[in-house]
């Protein structure tokens, strides 16, 4: 993109160096002031092409970061709740002499882990 910027800007000081030389009644100065104008629209052009892009990939840039934030966030809550879970687990399998689950919230975190085949 640069080289057809650096081109253009070539150009368009090519053509302001031509009307210089010219005298504004003849039909070569009306010529050279319409091929000026063309060469400062496609500068225009390629300055709003440039922006745009710029703006584009910024876009595409913050997307990226809020993607892997959202994953971190997913990724975290899943660890710790898992950590969470084993830890109840474990700590509910604390039996007394009697063999018995020691707490009400323990059963219900067995109860959770432990399949029931024959419940009716």
């Amino acid at each position: 993109m640069n080289k057809i910027e650096n081109a253009l800007w070539q150009d368009y000081n090519d053509a302001d160096e031509r009307l210089n030389e010219l005298t504004p009644e003849s039909k070569e100065y009306g010529v050279a002031l319409e091929e000026k104008d063309k060469i400062r629209k496609e500068l225009i052009e390629v300055g709003q092409i440039k922006e745009e892009t710029k703006i584009k990939m910024s876009q595409i840039d913050s997307e990226n970061t809020r993607e892997k934030h959202r994953n971190l966030i997913s990724l975290g809550t899943f660890g710790v709740t898992t950590i969470v879970s084993l830890i109840g687990l474990f700590v509910t399998l604390d039996f007394d002499r009697e063999h018995t689950v020691t707490s009400s919230m323990g059963k219900g975190i067995l109860n959770g882990f432990i399949p029931k085949f024959n419940k009716r």
